[in-house]
């Protein structure tokens, strides 16, 4: 009995540990786009969130919302939120974006997520 629990708590401690997806709300992340995740990007410097986006259209320069929400654990859950619609054209863009986070994240862990990507970007 005791050699099935040696094999059974490390099951449980991967199934109920502390992941961040247990954290992550359920947010409207608008049309479709994804973020390109680099060496250096996504990333916070100061206050600001860097990132690059892409996604598909008949022209650049579509329209992003930065929001946040402060979830169970105390920390700030921040994404884009892409307002221009999808458009029919299959062209591909992709460019670098900056936006300064809500004044209330300051002091806050920051817990970025995107339809293709979740991570920390700043422990506190």
């Amino acid at each position: 009995m005791s050699r099935l629990n040696v094999l059974l708590f490390p099951l449980l401690v991967l199934l109920f540990g502390c992941g961040t997806s247990s954290d992550v709300l359920d947010v409207d992340y608008g049309a479709d786009y994804i973020i390109v995740v680099t060496q250096d990007r996504p990333s916070i410097a100061g206050n600001t969130l860097r990132v690059v986006v892409q996604y598909n259209g008949c022209s650049p320069n579509h329209e992003f919302e930065i929001n946040a929400i402060e979830n169970d654990n105390r920390e700030y859950q921040v994404w884009l939120r892409k307002i221009t619609p999808n458009e029919d054209c299959q062209q591909s863009f992709e460019e670098s974006r900056e936006y300064e986070l809500p004044a209330e994240t300051a002091q806050s862990r920051i817990l970025f997520t995107a339809p293709n990507f979740e991570g920390v970007l700043r422990e506190i």
